[in-house]
Protein backbone atom coordinates (compact mmCIF):
# COMPACT_ATOMS: atom_id res chain seq x y z
CA UNK A 1 0.00 0.00 0.00
CA UNK A 2 1.44 3.42 -0.69
CA UNK A 3 1.68 6.51 1.17
CA UNK A 4 -1.66 7.78 -0.87
CA UNK A 5 -3.63 5.14 0.41
CA UNK A 6 -2.74 4.89 3.85
CA UNK A 7 -5.02 7.57 4.46
CA UNK A 8 -8.45 7.08 4.23
CA UNK A 9 -10.30 9.51 1.55
CA UNK A 10 -12.69 10.94 4.17
CA UNK A 11 -9.51 12.12 6.32
CA UNK A 12 -7.82 13.57 3.30
CA UNK A 13 -10.47 15.68 2.58
CA UNK A 14 -10.77 17.01 5.84
CA UNK A 15 -7.14 17.68 6.20
CA UNK A 16 -6.54 18.78 2.41
CA UNK A 17 -4.40 16.28 2.04
CA UNK A 18 -3.46 15.61 -1.73
CA UNK A 19 -0.25 14.60 -2.19
CA UNK A 20 1.30 15.85 -5.60
CA UNK A 21 2.98 13.98 -8.22
CA UNK A 22 6.42 13.10 -7.90
CA UNK A 23 7.57 14.74 -11.88
CA UNK A 24 5.55 17.87 -10.87
CA UNK A 25 7.40 17.91 -7.44
CA UNK A 26 10.89 17.47 -8.58
CA UNK A 27 10.16 20.86 -11.35
CA UNK A 28 9.47 22.69 -9.25
CA UNK A 29 12.02 22.30 -6.60
CA UNK A 30 14.57 22.36 -9.52
CA UNK A 31 13.29 25.67 -9.98
CA UNK A 32 13.14 27.32 -6.52
CA UNK A 33 16.21 25.75 -4.90
CA UNK A 34 19.08 27.77 -6.24
CA UNK A 35 22.13 27.34 -3.82
CA UNK A 36 23.68 25.26 -1.61
CA UNK A 37 23.07 27.63 0.88
CA UNK A 38 19.21 27.79 0.30
CA UNK A 39 17.01 27.44 3.89
CA UNK A 40 13.61 25.92 2.91
CA UNK A 41 9.90 25.73 4.11
CA UNK A 42 7.52 23.11 3.59
CA UNK A 43 4.55 24.47 5.84
CA UNK A 44 2.61 21.48 4.96
CA UNK A 45 4.55 18.58 4.59
CA UNK A 46 2.03 15.48 4.11
CA UNK A 47 3.73 12.58 2.60
CA UNK A 48 6.94 14.54 2.41
CA UNK A 49 7.95 14.37 -1.48
CA UNK A 50 8.74 18.35 -1.48
CA UNK A 51 11.06 17.96 1.19
CA UNK A 52 12.78 14.01 0.33
CA UNK A 53 13.25 16.07 -3.45
CA UNK A 54 14.52 19.41 -1.38
CA UNK A 55 16.92 17.02 0.29
CA UNK A 56 17.86 15.71 -3.01
CA UNK A 57 18.58 19.00 -4.53
CA UNK A 58 20.40 20.45 -1.77
CA UNK A 59 23.00 17.62 -1.79
CA UNK A 60 22.95 17.71 -5.67
CA UNK A 61 23.83 21.43 -5.23
CA UNK A 62 26.85 20.23 -2.73
CA UNK A 63 25.10 20.98 0.68
CA UNK A 64 26.81 18.17 2.84
CA UNK A 65 23.72 18.83 5.90
CA UNK A 66 20.61 19.12 4.41
CA UNK A 67 18.62 18.12 7.64
CA UNK A 68 19.53 21.50 8.95
CA UNK A 69 18.35 23.28 6.29
CA UNK A 70 15.25 22.20 5.44
CA UNK A 71 12.33 23.05 7.68
CA UNK A 72 8.13 21.80 8.02
CA UNK A 73 4.94 22.09 9.43
CA UNK A 74 1.98 19.94 9.59
CA UNK A 75 -1.23 19.45 11.22
CA UNK A 76 -1.21 15.76 10.55
CA UNK A 77 0.24 13.39 12.50
CA UNK A 78 0.28 10.83 10.24
CA UNK A 79 2.92 12.93 8.50
CA UNK A 80 5.46 11.93 11.07
CA UNK A 81 5.87 8.72 9.90
CA UNK A 82 6.94 9.99 6.58
CA UNK A 83 9.09 12.15 7.75
CA UNK A 84 11.02 9.15 9.83
CA UNK A 85 11.86 8.14 6.42
CA UNK A 86 13.71 11.08 4.85
CA UNK A 87 15.40 11.79 8.40
CA UNK A 88 15.39 9.07 10.41
CA UNK A 89 17.45 11.34 12.82
CA UNK A 90 16.50 15.13 13.15
CA UNK A 91 16.51 18.19 14.68
CA UNK A 92 13.80 20.31 16.10
CA UNK A 93 13.06 21.62 12.12
CA UNK A 94 9.99 20.01 12.14
CA UNK A 95 6.50 21.03 14.62
CA UNK A 96 3.30 18.68 14.35
CA UNK A 97 1.20 21.79 14.44
CA UNK A 98 -0.91 24.30 12.32
CA UNK A 99 1.41 26.38 10.08
CA UNK A 100 -1.16 29.35 10.16
CA UNK A 101 -0.85 29.37 14.15
CA UNK A 102 3.53 29.59 13.92
CA UNK A 103 4.94 32.88 14.14
CA UNK A 104 9.16 34.04 13.57
CA UNK A 105 9.86 32.24 16.78
CA UNK A 106 8.45 29.44 15.95
CA UNK A 107 11.29 28.74 13.52
CA UNK A 108 13.84 30.15 15.49
CA UNK A 109 13.45 33.58 14.30
CA UNK A 110 14.62 32.55 10.66
CA UNK A 111 13.62 33.85 6.98
CA UNK A 112 13.79 31.19 4.37
CA UNK A 113 14.82 31.61 1.21
CA UNK A 114 12.53 28.86 -0.63
CA UNK A 115 9.23 28.52 0.54
CA UNK A 116 7.41 24.98 -1.23
CA UNK A 117 4.34 22.90 -1.29
CA UNK A 118 0.96 22.20 -1.35
CA UNK A 119 -1.06 23.60 1.02
CA UNK A 120 -4.49 21.75 2.11
CA UNK A 121 -7.36 22.31 0.09
CA UNK A 122 -9.93 22.79 2.17
CA UNK A 123 -12.81 25.03 1.60
CA UNK A 124 -14.52 27.22 4.09
CA UNK A 125 -17.79 24.89 4.81
CA UNK A 126 -15.28 21.74 5.92
CA UNK A 127 -12.96 24.53 8.30
CA UNK A 128 -13.21 23.93 11.60
CA UNK A 129 -14.06 26.34 14.12
CA UNK A 130 -10.54 26.51 15.30
CA UNK A 131 -9.16 26.84 12.41
CA UNK A 132 -11.26 29.54 11.05
CA UNK A 133 -10.02 31.30 14.67
CA UNK A 134 -6.19 30.50 13.45
CA UNK A 135 -7.23 32.15 9.84
CA UNK A 136 -8.53 35.06 11.47
CA UNK A 137 -5.61 35.73 13.54
CA UNK A 138 -3.31 35.49 10.65
CA UNK A 139 -5.21 38.19 8.83
CA UNK A 140 -5.46 40.09 11.86
CA UNK A 141 -1.74 39.64 12.66
CA UNK A 142 -0.82 41.01 8.50
CA UNK A 143 -3.72 43.35 8.27
CA UNK A 144 -5.42 41.87 5.94
CA UNK A 145 -9.18 41.42 4.99
CA UNK A 146 -9.93 37.85 3.20
CA UNK A 147 -13.42 36.92 2.57
CA UNK A 148 -15.27 34.82 5.11
CA UNK A 149 -15.50 32.53 1.91
CA UNK A 150 -12.08 31.67 1.54
CA UNK A 151 -10.34 28.21 1.51
CA UNK A 152 -7.64 27.59 3.56
CA UNK A 153 -4.89 27.80 0.75
CA UNK A 154 -5.26 31.28 0.98
CA UNK A 155 -4.23 32.00 4.23
CA UNK A 156 -1.13 29.49 3.81
CA UNK A 157 0.06 31.64 0.89
CA UNK A 158 -0.18 35.36 2.66
CA UNK A 159 0.78 33.70 5.98
CA UNK A 160 3.77 32.73 3.94
CA UNK A 161 4.93 36.10 2.70
CA UNK A 162 5.83 36.57 6.52
CA UNK A 163 8.50 34.02 6.48
CA UNK A 164 9.79 34.45 2.65
CA UNK A 165 13.14 36.26 2.39
CA UNK A 166 13.51 39.47 -0.24
CA UNK A 167 14.31 36.96 -3.16
CA UNK A 168 14.11 34.12 -2.12
CA UNK A 169 11.35 31.53 -4.07
CA UNK A 170 7.87 30.83 -3.35
CA UNK A 171 6.55 27.83 -5.23
CA UNK A 172 3.21 26.55 -4.14
CA UNK A 173 0.58 23.95 -5.98
CA UNK A 174 -2.53 25.79 -5.87
CA UNK A 175 -6.50 24.66 -6.75
CA UNK A 176 -7.71 26.61 -10.14
CA UNK A 177 -9.53 29.53 -7.21
CA UNK A 178 -6.63 31.58 -7.33
CA UNK A 179 -7.26 32.89 -10.46
CA UNK A 180 -11.15 32.08 -10.79
CA UNK A 181 -12.85 32.87 -7.22
CA UNK A 182 -13.85 36.18 -5.93
CA UNK A 183 -12.14 35.59 -2.24
CA UNK A 184 -8.66 35.14 -4.22
CA UNK A 185 -9.03 38.54 -5.58
CA UNK A 186 -7.53 40.05 -2.03
CA UNK A 187 -4.96 37.22 -1.96
CA UNK A 188 -3.47 37.97 -5.27
CA UNK A 189 -3.72 41.84 -4.64
CA UNK A 190 -1.53 40.93 -1.17
CA UNK A 191 0.74 38.87 -2.78
CA UNK A 192 1.66 41.21 -5.73
CA UNK A 193 2.47 44.41 -3.20
CA UNK A 194 5.03 41.73 -1.67
CA UNK A 195 6.81 40.21 -4.54
CA UNK A 196 9.24 40.86 -7.27
CA UNK A 197 7.75 38.79 -9.81
CA UNK A 198 5.01 35.98 -10.35
CA UNK A 199 4.05 33.62 -12.75
CA UNK A 200 0.81 31.38 -12.81
CA UNK A 201 0.10 28.54 -14.38
CA UNK A 202 -2.40 26.78 -15.46
CA UNK A 203 -2.37 22.67 -15.62
CA UNK A 204 -4.65 20.99 -17.56
CA UNK A 205 -3.81 17.77 -16.38
CA UNK A 206 -6.54 17.45 -13.42
CA UNK A 207 -4.15 15.61 -10.50
CA UNK A 208 -6.23 15.72 -7.78
CA UNK A 209 -9.63 14.25 -9.37
CA UNK A 210 -8.99 10.75 -7.67
CA UNK A 211 -8.42 12.61 -4.26
CA UNK A 212 -11.89 13.92 -4.38
CA UNK A 213 -11.35 17.48 -5.67
CA UNK A 214 -12.16 18.22 -9.63
CA UNK A 215 -10.73 21.83 -9.47
CA UNK A 216 -7.41 22.55 -12.04
CA UNK A 217 -4.20 22.98 -10.73
CA UNK A 218 -2.06 26.61 -11.04
CA UNK A 219 1.34 26.19 -10.19
CA UNK A 220 2.14 29.96 -8.25
CA UNK A 221 6.09 31.13 -8.83
CA UNK A 222 6.82 34.24 -7.02
CA UNK A 223 9.68 36.02 -5.37
CA UNK A 224 9.47 37.83 -2.25
CA UNK A 225 9.79 41.63 -1.91
CA UNK A 226 12.16 43.30 0.87
CA UNK A 227 9.14 45.44 2.23
CA UNK A 228 5.37 45.79 1.26
CA UNK A 229 5.02 48.88 -1.40
CA UNK A 230 1.70 50.33 -2.83
CA UNK A 231 2.94 49.31 -6.28
CA UNK A 232 1.81 46.29 -7.45
CA UNK A 233 3.77 43.32 -9.48
CA UNK A 234 1.95 41.98 -12.76
CA UNK A 235 1.05 38.38 -12.45
CA UNK A 236 1.83 36.65 -15.43
CA UNK A 237 -0.20 33.58 -16.65
CA UNK A 238 0.54 30.84 -18.77
CA UNK A 239 -0.69 27.45 -19.42
CA UNK A 240 0.32 24.14 -19.77
CA UNK A 241 -1.01 20.77 -21.20
CA UNK A 242 0.78 18.71 -18.51
CA UNK A 243 3.59 18.50 -16.52
CA UNK A 244 6.18 18.35 -19.28
CA UNK A 245 4.84 21.28 -21.06
CA UNK A 246 5.32 22.95 -17.36
CA UNK A 247 8.54 21.88 -17.32
CA UNK A 248 9.36 23.84 -20.57
CA UNK A 249 7.99 27.07 -19.27
CA UNK A 250 9.86 26.55 -15.82
CA UNK A 251 12.81 26.08 -18.17
CA UNK A 252 12.06 29.20 -19.80
CA UNK A 253 11.97 31.17 -16.48
CA UNK A 254 15.01 29.84 -14.85
CA UNK A 255 16.72 31.42 -18.81
CA UNK A 256 14.97 34.57 -17.46
CA UNK A 257 12.62 34.81 -20.34
CA UNK A 258 9.32 35.91 -19.23
CA UNK A 259 6.46 33.27 -19.56
CA UNK A 260 2.44 33.93 -20.26
CA UNK A 261 0.58 36.96 -20.61
CA UNK A 262 -0.56 40.11 -17.41
CA UNK A 263 -3.13 38.53 -15.82
CA UNK A 264 -5.92 40.95 -16.31
CA UNK A 265 -8.58 39.47 -13.78
CA UNK A 266 -10.28 37.27 -16.17
CA UNK A 267 -8.45 34.08 -16.85
CA UNK A 268 -10.25 33.35 -20.29
CA UNK A 269 -9.63 36.86 -21.65
CA UNK A 270 -5.81 36.79 -20.10
CA UNK A 271 -4.95 33.63 -22.25
CA UNK A 272 -6.19 35.22 -25.51
CA UNK A 273 -3.58 35.87 -28.19
CA UNK A 274 -3.29 39.77 -28.13
CA UNK A 275 -4.99 39.95 -31.72
CA UNK A 276 -7.88 38.41 -30.85
CA UNK A 277 -7.98 40.50 -27.26
CA UNK A 278 -7.69 43.46 -29.72
CA UNK A 279 -11.11 42.33 -31.81
CA UNK A 280 -12.93 41.22 -28.76
CA UNK A 281 -12.78 44.74 -27.33
CA UNK A 282 -13.06 46.23 -30.60
CA UNK A 283 -16.49 44.94 -30.72
CA UNK A 284 -17.34 45.29 -26.89
CA UNK A 285 -16.67 48.96 -27.43
CA UNK A 286 -19.58 49.38 -30.29
CA UNK A 287 -22.40 50.78 -29.96
CA UNK A 288 -24.40 48.11 -30.86
CA UNK A 289 -23.12 45.80 -28.00
CA UNK A 290 -24.88 45.53 -24.79
CA UNK A 291 -24.15 43.84 -21.14
CA UNK A 292 -26.78 41.17 -20.75
CA UNK A 293 -27.47 43.16 -17.44
CA UNK A 294 -28.64 46.03 -19.38
CA UNK A 295 -30.91 44.03 -21.19
CA UNK A 296 -32.68 42.21 -18.43
CA UNK A 297 -32.64 41.28 -14.92
CA UNK A 298 -31.47 37.58 -14.37
CA UNK A 299 -32.48 35.83 -10.92
CA UNK A 300 -32.44 32.24 -9.75
CA UNK A 301 -35.28 30.06 -9.79
CA UNK A 302 -38.07 28.98 -7.45
CA UNK A 303 -36.01 27.30 -4.44
CA UNK A 304 -38.66 24.14 -3.17
CA UNK A 305 -36.37 23.17 -0.20
CA UNK A 306 -36.78 19.20 -1.51
CA UNK A 307 -37.87 18.98 -5.44
CA UNK A 308 -38.11 15.56 -5.03
CA UNK A 309 -41.23 16.07 -2.65
CA UNK A 310 -42.23 19.10 -4.49
CA UNK A 311 -41.58 18.29 -8.30
CA UNK A 312 -43.73 15.25 -9.19
CA UNK A 313 -44.53 13.27 -12.17
CA UNK A 314 -47.71 12.64 -14.11
CA UNK A 315 -47.92 8.92 -13.28
CA UNK A 316 -47.25 9.64 -9.35
CA UNK A 317 -50.06 12.40 -9.46
CA UNK A 318 -53.00 9.99 -10.46
CA UNK A 319 -51.51 7.86 -8.42
CA UNK A 320 -51.87 10.28 -5.34
CA UNK A 321 -55.54 11.13 -6.73
CA UNK A 322 -54.10 15.07 -6.64
CA UNK A 323 -56.50 17.25 -7.94
CA UNK A 324 -55.20 19.36 -11.02
CA UNK A 325 -55.63 22.48 -9.05
CA UNK A 326 -53.18 21.11 -6.61
CA UNK A 327 -50.35 21.16 -8.94
CA UNK A 328 -48.98 23.53 -11.88
CA UNK A 329 -46.62 22.79 -14.79
CA UNK A 330 -42.76 23.70 -13.68
CA UNK A 331 -39.43 23.81 -15.95
CA UNK A 332 -37.23 21.63 -13.20
CA UNK A 333 -34.62 20.62 -15.84
CA UNK A 334 -33.24 22.80 -18.79
CA UNK A 335 -32.72 19.41 -20.78
CA UNK A 336 -36.56 19.41 -20.97
CA UNK A 337 -35.93 22.61 -22.86
CA UNK A 338 -33.40 21.72 -25.70
CA UNK A 339 -34.29 24.57 -28.06
CA UNK A 340 -34.36 28.60 -28.14
CA UNK A 341 -38.52 28.37 -26.62
CA UNK A 342 -39.94 26.34 -24.61
CA UNK A 343 -44.00 25.75 -25.98
CA UNK A 344 -46.85 24.20 -24.87
CA UNK A 345 -45.56 21.60 -26.99
CA UNK A 346 -42.28 21.08 -24.88
CA UNK A 347 -44.42 20.65 -21.89
CA UNK A 348 -46.45 18.01 -22.96
CA UNK A 349 -43.56 15.89 -24.18
CA UNK A 350 -42.41 15.99 -20.83
CA UNK A 351 -45.15 14.98 -19.07
CA UNK A 352 -46.07 12.42 -21.39
CA UNK A 353 -42.47 10.85 -21.18
CA UNK A 354 -43.51 10.80 -17.45
CA UNK A 355 -40.73 13.21 -16.31
CA UNK A 356 -41.26 15.63 -13.11
CA UNK A 357 -42.87 18.94 -14.50
CA UNK A 358 -45.87 19.23 -12.18
CA UNK A 359 -44.91 21.58 -8.77
CA UNK A 360 -46.80 20.80 -5.68
CA UNK A 361 -48.84 24.25 -5.43
CA UNK A 362 -51.40 24.51 -2.19
CA UNK A 363 -52.30 28.33 -3.09
CA UNK A 364 -55.96 26.96 -3.04
CA UNK A 365 -55.99 24.57 -0.55
CA UNK A 366 -57.35 27.03 2.54
CA UNK A 367 -60.79 26.84 0.86
CA UNK A 368 -61.64 23.41 1.55
CA UNK A 369 -60.74 20.65 2.68
CA UNK A 370 -58.64 17.75 0.19
CA UNK A 371 -57.67 14.64 1.92
CA UNK A 372 -55.55 13.14 -1.34
CA UNK A 373 -53.12 16.60 -1.25
CA UNK A 374 -53.50 16.93 3.03
CA UNK A 375 -52.11 13.10 3.24
CA UNK A 376 -49.51 14.37 0.65
CA UNK A 377 -48.36 16.59 2.74
CA UNK A 378 -48.40 14.73 6.20
CA UNK A 379 -46.12 12.03 4.57
CA UNK A 380 -43.18 14.70 5.23
CA UNK A 381 -41.75 13.90 8.54
CA UNK A 382 -42.27 16.37 10.82
CA UNK A 383 -38.65 16.37 12.45
CA UNK A 384 -36.94 16.52 9.17
CA UNK A 385 -39.24 19.26 7.64
CA UNK A 386 -38.40 21.65 10.92
CA UNK A 387 -34.62 21.12 9.71
CA UNK A 388 -34.76 22.78 6.33
CA UNK A 389 -34.59 26.33 7.00
CA UNK A 390 -36.05 27.40 3.67
CA UNK A 391 -39.43 25.75 4.53
CA UNK A 392 -38.97 28.16 7.54
CA UNK A 393 -38.69 31.52 5.62
CA UNK A 394 -42.16 30.82 3.80
CA UNK A 395 -45.70 31.53 5.26
CA UNK A 396 -46.15 28.22 4.61
CA UNK A 397 -44.06 25.41 4.29
CA UNK A 398 -45.43 23.80 1.32
CA UNK A 399 -46.17 26.58 -0.96
CA UNK A 400 -42.79 27.00 -2.43
CA UNK A 401 -44.26 28.93 -5.77
CA UNK A 402 -43.41 32.50 -5.81
CA UNK A 403 -45.81 33.02 -9.26
CA UNK A 404 -42.94 35.39 -10.28
CA UNK A 405 -42.93 34.00 -13.87
CA UNK A 406 -40.33 34.60 -16.26
CA UNK A 407 -39.99 36.02 -19.63
CA UNK A 408 -37.04 33.32 -20.41
CA UNK A 409 -34.59 30.28 -18.63
CA UNK A 410 -31.16 30.87 -19.03
CA UNK A 411 -29.19 28.04 -18.61
CA UNK A 412 -26.45 29.06 -16.31
CA UNK A 413 -24.64 25.48 -15.91
CA UNK A 414 -23.84 23.61 -19.04
CA UNK A 415 -21.14 21.92 -20.77
CA UNK A 416 -22.09 23.89 -24.09
CA UNK A 417 -23.38 26.56 -24.60
CA UNK A 418 -25.40 28.99 -23.00
CA UNK A 419 -28.59 30.04 -23.79
CA UNK A 420 -31.80 32.48 -22.79
CA UNK A 421 -34.40 29.80 -23.56
CA UNK A 422 -38.18 31.98 -24.28
CA UNK A 423 -41.08 31.30 -22.17
CA UNK A 424 -43.35 30.80 -24.50
CA UNK A 425 -45.60 28.54 -22.23
CA UNK A 426 -46.01 30.92 -19.04
CA UNK A 427 -44.66 28.40 -16.49
CA UNK A 428 -42.13 28.83 -13.69
CA UNK A 429 -38.92 27.10 -13.00
CA UNK A 430 -36.48 25.52 -10.22
CA UNK A 431 -33.10 26.87 -9.34
CA UNK A 432 -31.26 24.48 -11.04
CA UNK A 433 -31.89 27.37 -13.88
CA UNK A 434 -32.22 31.42 -13.86
CA UNK A 435 -35.00 33.56 -14.53
CA UNK A 436 -35.02 36.43 -17.42
CA UNK A 437 -37.02 39.09 -17.16
CA UNK A 438 -36.52 41.59 -20.16
CA UNK A 439 -36.41 45.08 -19.08
CA UNK A 440 -39.75 47.33 -20.07
CA UNK A 441 -37.84 49.15 -23.22
CA UNK A 442 -36.72 46.21 -24.44
CA UNK A 443 -39.22 45.39 -27.43
CA UNK A 444 -40.91 42.46 -27.35
CA UNK A 445 -39.48 41.48 -30.96
CA UNK A 446 -36.20 41.84 -29.91
CA UNK A 447 -36.32 38.93 -27.12
CA UNK A 448 -35.84 36.71 -30.32
CA UNK A 449 -32.80 38.75 -31.24
CA UNK A 450 -31.10 38.78 -27.96
CA UNK A 451 -31.45 35.01 -27.51
CA UNK A 452 -30.16 34.27 -30.46
CA UNK A 453 -27.07 36.91 -30.77
CA UNK A 454 -26.21 34.89 -27.10
CA UNK A 455 -25.38 32.05 -29.32
CA UNK A 456 -22.66 33.79 -31.18
CA UNK A 457 -19.27 32.97 -31.01
CA UNK A 458 -18.26 36.27 -29.75
CA UNK A 459 -21.46 36.57 -26.65
CA UNK A 460 -20.21 32.41 -25.90
CA UNK A 461 -16.54 33.83 -25.69
CA UNK A 462 -17.63 36.74 -23.29
CA UNK A 463 -19.89 34.10 -21.27
CA UNK A 464 -16.17 31.67 -21.25
CA UNK A 465 -14.35 34.84 -19.92
CA UNK A 466 -17.41 35.88 -17.27
CA UNK A 467 -17.91 32.34 -15.85
CA UNK A 468 -15.82 29.79 -13.98
CA UNK A 469 -15.62 26.60 -15.74
CA UNK A 470 -15.43 23.22 -13.11
CA UNK A 471 -13.43 19.96 -13.21
CA UNK A 472 -16.28 17.99 -14.67
CA UNK A 473 -16.37 20.36 -17.44
CA UNK A 474 -19.41 22.79 -17.12
CA UNK A 475 -19.06 26.38 -17.32
CA UNK A 476 -20.95 28.13 -14.52
CA UNK A 477 -22.65 31.18 -14.63
CA UNK A 478 -23.84 32.75 -11.54
CA UNK A 479 -26.47 35.54 -11.90
CA UNK A 480 -23.85 38.79 -11.42
CA UNK A 481 -21.38 36.85 -14.25
CA UNK A 482 -23.84 36.24 -16.58
CA UNK A 483 -24.61 39.77 -16.21
CA UNK A 484 -21.62 41.15 -17.34
CA UNK A 485 -21.92 38.87 -20.73
CA UNK A 486 -21.93 41.28 -23.94
CA UNK A 487 -24.49 40.46 -26.35
CA UNK A 488 -24.57 42.37 -29.87
CA UNK A 489 -27.74 44.05 -31.44
CA UNK A 490 -27.32 45.13 -34.76
CA UNK A 491 -30.38 47.21 -36.16
CA UNK A 492 -32.30 45.20 -38.45
CA UNK A 493 -35.67 45.86 -39.75
CA UNK A 494 -36.57 42.25 -41.86
CA UNK A 495 -38.39 40.95 -38.97
CA UNK A 496 -39.13 37.63 -41.66
CA UNK A 497 -35.58 37.11 -42.20
CA UNK A 498 -35.11 37.11 -38.08
CA UNK A 499 -37.56 34.17 -37.58
CA UNK A 500 -36.80 32.20 -40.45
CA UNK A 501 -32.83 32.38 -38.66
CA UNK A 502 -34.35 31.64 -35.27
CA UNK A 503 -36.46 28.78 -36.67
CA UNK A 504 -33.35 26.96 -38.30
CA UNK A 505 -30.88 27.71 -35.17
CA UNK A 506 -33.87 26.45 -32.66
CA UNK A 507 -33.73 23.27 -34.89
CA UNK A 508 -30.34 22.65 -34.97
CA UNK A 509 -30.04 22.91 -30.86
CA UNK A 510 -32.70 20.70 -30.71
CA UNK A 511 -31.09 17.97 -32.77
CA UNK A 512 -28.19 18.57 -30.64
CA UNK A 513 -26.33 20.17 -33.35
CA UNK A 514 -24.84 23.30 -30.90
CA UNK A 515 -21.78 23.79 -33.46
CA UNK A 516 -24.17 24.77 -36.51
CA UNK A 517 -26.47 26.97 -34.55
CA UNK A 518 -23.66 29.02 -33.34
CA UNK A 519 -22.26 29.10 -37.02
CA UNK A 520 -25.73 30.43 -38.14
CA UNK A 521 -25.81 32.71 -35.56
CA UNK A 522 -22.20 34.17 -36.41
CA UNK A 523 -23.18 34.54 -40.09
CA UNK A 524 -26.15 36.45 -39.29
CA UNK A 525 -25.01 38.65 -36.75
CA UNK A 526 -21.05 38.89 -36.55
CA UNK A 527 -20.87 39.47 -40.70
CA UNK A 528 -22.65 42.51 -40.41
CA UNK A 529 -19.90 44.33 -37.84
CA UNK A 530 -17.41 42.57 -40.10
CA UNK A 531 -18.77 44.31 -43.06
CA UNK A 532 -19.05 47.77 -40.81
CA UNK A 533 -15.78 47.43 -39.45
CA UNK A 534 -13.72 45.45 -42.52
CA UNK A 535 -12.22 43.05 -40.18
CA UNK A 536 -13.06 39.50 -40.00
CA UNK A 537 -13.87 38.85 -36.21
CA UNK A 538 -16.12 34.88 -36.61
CA UNK A 539 -12.74 32.93 -37.51
CA UNK A 540 -11.20 34.16 -34.78
CA UNK A 541 -13.62 34.09 -32.00
CA UNK A 542 -14.80 30.71 -33.17
CA UNK A 543 -11.13 30.00 -32.95
CA UNK A 544 -10.66 30.82 -29.23
CA UNK A 545 -13.93 29.65 -28.49
CA UNK A 546 -13.22 26.18 -29.22
CA UNK A 547 -9.88 26.53 -27.03
CA UNK A 548 -11.52 28.25 -23.98
CA UNK A 549 -13.73 25.50 -23.87
CA UNK A 550 -11.29 22.62 -24.82
CA UNK A 551 -9.59 24.34 -21.34
CA UNK A 552 -12.66 23.81 -19.26
CA UNK A 553 -13.75 20.59 -20.34
CA UNK A 554 -10.10 18.97 -20.46
CA UNK A 555 -10.09 16.75 -17.03
CA UNK A 556 -7.58 14.50 -18.12
CA UNK A 557 -5.96 12.47 -15.07
CA UNK A 558 -2.57 11.56 -16.73
CA UNK A 559 0.28 12.77 -13.89
CA UNK A 560 2.88 13.84 -16.08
Amino acid sequence: MNQEQEISQKAKKKLGSFYTPEKLISVLTEWAVRSKDDVVLEPSFGGCGFIEEAKTRLKGLGCETPEKSIYGCDIDTNAVSYLDKVFPSRNGNFLTTDFLATNMASFQDRKFSVILGNPPYVSHHNTSPDQKDVARNVCKDLEVKLSKRSSLWAYFVIHSTKFIKSGGRLAFVLPGSFLQAEYAIEVRNYLQKRSNSITAIVLHDRLFLSEGTDENTVILLAEGRSKSTKNQTAINVAEARNVVDLEGHITSLMGGKTVGSIFTSRLNKSLMPTHCKELFDRLAADSACHAAGALFSIVIGIVTGDNKFFIIDKKNAENLHLHPQYTRPVLAKIANAPGLSFTQDDFFVTLSSNKPCLLIDTKSLNRGSDTPIRNYLASYPRKKRKKVKTFQKRAQWHSPDDHRIPDAFFTYMKQECPRIVLNEHGLNCTNSIHRIFFHEEIATEQHRLIALSLLTSFSQLSAEIEGKGYGSGVLKLEPNAAKRIKILLPETSANDELDNIYNRVDRFLREGNTSEAVEIADDFILTQFEKQHGVEYKNSFQKELALAQKRRQHIRTNRG
